[in-house]
């Protein structure tokens, strides 16, 4: 069996082994490689073990503003940052233990990402696609590859992961749950923070693998409001501001307050992003002053003494009656509104009202 030739740019042959000399440089295959090689926007090479350049294509010349026999006189090591050396080394390490256990089935392509510095030293990403070159007796002799200029999609790539990563830690870090959902009648998520197992106790990939409805944890009570809300809110153009209860897993209930809006990706699809806070407390609390404050205008306007409510003012002076109830009217003749319209010392002689006050 005829061993694949490692010479990029053999000449074609005949059956006898006998080149064959093509005129048309159109089909020629010798001159069909050699200009791809030279006007490709990747850089073919080949180095020995040593990662010495032994060929590199004149493309070279527009990944790096070298011209190749400049970059052949350089090996790898001079070309990139240490991480980047580190990186090839351990995939020819790699390449070398499999080429003396397998021999020449061992060759495979490996794909690697790292960067490289420029004629000015500038570092720019690039990836290689190496494989190892073999001779006939199946030993590992070289490495061969091709390299493509990447940098723009690389930086963009980790500008992104930086942004989500941020983003990730600020929403991780906020009091409250951000989510984004679908916009449909199970409101699917396609991300919220993982700060909703402190809301609601459960771990966030249940709502972004769809094993659990954030609706199934309305209450009843509430479902039907939270939908004509949020819908009217989204068909408006406007921001939707809910107050409701959702059920915690340890089955109490939790008074959750949201506040979110429609949005469109970058495919066309209409989301909502909002925001949860837990204001269980705040419900509470209310609620005990509505209570308080019920208990107090019961015994305010069921007493029968006369009690009346004024401010005194920084000048030393009494307010207007800003409070009465029905019983001080009754005891000088006014109705109620009569006298929240009036001052005591509208009722009092000028001596009782300045000892009063």
């Amino acid at each position: 069996m005829t061993k694949p030739r490692n010479d990029f740019f053999t000449k074609p042959q005949n059956a006898e082994g006998i080149e064959i000399n093509q005129a048309n440089p159109l089909v020629d295959e010798y001159q069909v490689l050699k200009r791809m090689s030279q006007s490709a926007g990747e850089v073919f090479w080949t180095a020995d073990l040593d990662l010495n350049i032994l060929y590199i294509s004149p493309s070279v010349f527009y990944l790096t503003g070298d011209p190749p026999e400049v970059r052949k006189k350089k090996s790898l090591t001079d070309m990139m940052p240490p991480e980047s050396v580190a990186l090839i080394k351990s995939v020819l390490a790699e390449e070398l233990k499999l080429a003396r256990t397998r021999g020449a089935e061992s060759t495979h392509g490996r794909v690697v990402e790292v960067e490289r510095y420029d004629k000015d030293g500038t570092r720019k990403w690039v990836s290689i696609n190496a494989s190892g070159v073999h001779d006939e007796n199946g030993e590992l002799i070289g490495i061969q590859g091709i390299t493509r200029n990447i940098h723009e999609t690389k930086t963009a790539q980790l500008k992104l992961a930086q942004s989500e990563a941020r983003f990730r830690m600020l929403a991780e870090n906020l009091h409250g749950v951000i989510y984004l959902c679908r916009n449909d009648e199970r409101y699917k998520m396609e991300y919220i923070s993982e700060s909703i197992s402190d809301l609601l106790g459960y771990p966030a990939e249940v709502f972004t693998s769809d094993e659990l409805s954030f609706t199934e944890l309305y209450h009843p009570d509430d479902r039907a409001g939270i939908y004509e809300t949020a819908s009217n809110c989204v068909a408006e153009g406007k921001t939707f501001h809910l107050v409701y209860r959702a059920k915690h897993k340890d089955g109490s209930w939790r008074w959750i307050e949201e506040k979110g809006k429609e949005i469109e990706n970058e495919r066309g699809e209409k989301l909502l992003e909002g925001f949860l806070t837990d204001v269980t407390e705040r419900v509470n609390q209310e609620e005990q002053v509505r209570e308080s404050q019920g208990r107090y205008e019961q015994l305010f306007n069921a007493n029968n003494d006369s009690i009346s409510l004024v401010y005194l003012l920084p000048n030393g002076e009494l307010s207007n009656f800003i409070e009465v109830n029905d019983a001080a009217g009754e005891v000088i003749g006014y109705t109620r509104d009569e006298l929240l319209q009036l001052n005591i010392r509208d009722l009092e002689e000028p001596g009782s009202a300045a000892e009063i006050e």
